[in-house]
């Protein structure tokens, strides 16, 4: 065995254990399709269990069968339908816990591209669910018209970054802050490998000191700044 496993443990080491590393692990598999499904159904049905073709308040004894998301048939019109029939997630194949997942790591700031890394879905499906359910405003026309990928990153450079020659601003979080505001503008950002040629191309250079860092630019206060703002340092 390695000198870590027979060490004994200290009150004040976690080891490993850092909210860092707890959130690099979060995913819709930690979460229960039971409880998920329980919270969902009670906010779209406001806690009122019904027929979602006639209105009809179901039998007592049908709840059970309601929460399981089994088949039920209606005492009033006679009609067969399950929790999700006649809602906005009729006919979604994402889980309830994906769902939830999704309306979780949205209010906590992540774009769809972050989400779409976490779920088995696209990053439009993560952008048009978003839309859906409040997350963000769906952009019928993006709202500038780039010609090529060097005046792309020229622009967002100019909203989103300021130069500072002290600045040391790691390369993940700058291309976090690049695909936000790409996503927002445009729908869509370039691969991570461009975008850094394009960044050389400007004249910034890149350091490693246990990461790429590149030197002399800075986030905008606001870019990368909020309550959760560990999380982009994911």
């Amino acid at each position: 065995m390695s000198e870590s496993k027979n060490k004994a443990l200290n009150p004040d080491d976690l080891g490993f254990f850092s909210a860092n590393n707890i959130l690099s692990c979060f995913s819709p598999n930690l979460l229960s399709e039971t409880n998920c499904r329980r919270v969902a159904l009670d906010f779209l049905y406001s806690g009122y269990p019904r027929c979602p073709l006639c209105g009809h308040a179901l039998m007592q004894k049908q709840y059970q069968g309601f929460y399981e998301n089994k088949r039920i048939n209606c005492s009033q019109c006679g009609k067969q339908f399950n929790a999700k029939t006649g809602t906005p997630f009729s006919g979604t194949h994402a889980t309830w816990r994906e769902i939830v997942f999704l309306c979780i790591l949205g209010g906590l700031g992540f774009d769809s591209t972050r989400i779409a890394e976490r779920v088995r879905f696209s990053s439009d499906w993560a952008y048009d669910w978003g839309c859906k359910i409040g997350l963000w405003q769906k952009q019928e026309e993006p709202v500038m018209i780039i010609k090529s990928p060097e005046q792309l990153v020229q622009h967002f450079l100019t909203d989103c970054t300021e130069k500072d020659p002290r600045a040391e601003t790691p390369a993940g979080a700058l291309y976090r802050a690049y695909c936000k505001w790409a996503e927002n503008k445009l729908g869509a950002a370039m691969k991570q490998k461009r975008f850094g040629g394009l960044l050389r191309k400007q004249g910034f250079k890149k350091a490693k000191s246990g990461t790429y860092y590149y030197l002399g630019i800075r986030i905008l206060e606001g870019d990368e700044s909020s309550m959760f703002n560990f999380i982009n340092r994911l």
